[in-house]
């Protein structure tokens, strides 16, 4: 196993630190480790580290060494030894410093709708979800960068998980992190405006676009679009059964009611709500009955229904 342990210095719950693989009881033999000065003395440019490892496979791993790049110059060495050595009170200062700079970070992208931020408990880069937005780690990163000049990678530089992230540093300074995190507001909440903009405009042209009712000439329904007949036949508020048929079980009557009372933006009362299972108990039809203010609200509860895919049938 190969434990990377660059930031094990850089972490900001001083009583706990970071736990080390190599101090479990028997990981020794099975461990190498390694770490080196670049960020906890900030020595990026000098190129030196270190590796633990068993005897055995260091002693290829020197072979390895000797004959690829030769050794690490020796002022070089000697800085790492005066870094190991010397006063450590500057990397605690950095620590703190970064833990300030962190809370700003964390708080600035969590104020931007749409985004949110865990609070990382080491290392210097936060790793906002921004998935909300409905477009890639990447597209959101070159958005960023050609929109409002500010550099972050996406989440999947780092693996598939990371899809709908990005990750930025906050190693500069205060005045820099605040003009960058300005910045990301900026391009983001016009995008969110947009995407809302977007969505009603969709919507509305899903219900302009709804089929005109079919009728024989001069009956009710004659050549109207749903609104128009739902206005002639129907007066609100009314109360209306929903009915929707799927996998037996509570958590589908819970989804079921969850999707409704999400598109009709109110709880649905306990009282309001049946289910019976089928004779072999595979499937439950749930029933629902909602106080409905318009007929949009019919077209919400239909859209809600149709986009859960364990829904087999609903009414």
């Amino acid at each position: 196993m190969l434990s990377d342990e660059i930031y094990s210095r850089l972490t900001y719950d001083r009583a706990e630190g970071a736990v080390s693989i190599y101090s479990l009881p028997n990981m020794k033999e099975r461990v190498v480790l390694v770490d080196g000065f670049s960020k906890t003395y900030c020595m990026t440019g000098w190129r030196l580290g270190w590796a633990v490892m068993p005897e055995a496979l260091a002693c290829r791993t020197e072979l390895l060494a000797v004959h690829s790049y030769g050794c690490v110059a020796t002022f070089t060495q000697e800085a790492g030894v005066a870094a190991l050595e010397g006063p450590q009170d500057s990397v605690d200062e950095m620590v703190d410093e970064y833990m300030r700079r962190r809370d700003f970070v964390v708080g600035a992208l969590n104020d931007i709708d749409g985004v949110e931020c865990p609070t990382p408990d080491g290392a210097f880069y936060a790793f906002p979800d921004v998935s909300s937005f409905g477009k890639t780690s990447k597209e959101i990163a070159d958005l960023l960068l050609n929109e409002g000049g500010v550099a972050v990678l996406p989440g999947t530089d780092f693996g598939a998980n990371g899809e709908g992230k990005i990750r930025l540093s906050y190693v500069g300074d205060m005045d820099t992190l605040k003009e960058g995190c300005d910045r990301i507001a900026k391009v983001l909440t016009k995008l969110g405006s947009k995407d809302e903009a977007d969505d009603a405009s969709a919507e509305k042209k899903r219900r302009d676009e709804i089929p005109v009712t079919r009728g024989a000439p001069g009956t009710l329904g004659a050549n109207m679009t749903w609104e128009e007949l739902d206005e002639k036949v129907n007066t609100y508020p009314m109360d209306r059964k929903f009915q929707a048929i799927g996998p037996g079980g509570q958590a589908f009557v819970d989804e079921v009611v969850a999707l409704i009372e999400k598109a009709v933006g109110r709880s649905v009362p306990g009282d309001d709500v049946t289910s019976r299972p089928s004779k072999k108990g595979k499937y439950v039809a749930v029933n629902v009955t909602v106080r409905l203010e318009n007929g949009h609200e019919v077209l919400d509860v239909y859209a809600a229904l149709k986009s859960y895919e364990a829904v087999k049938w609903f009414l």
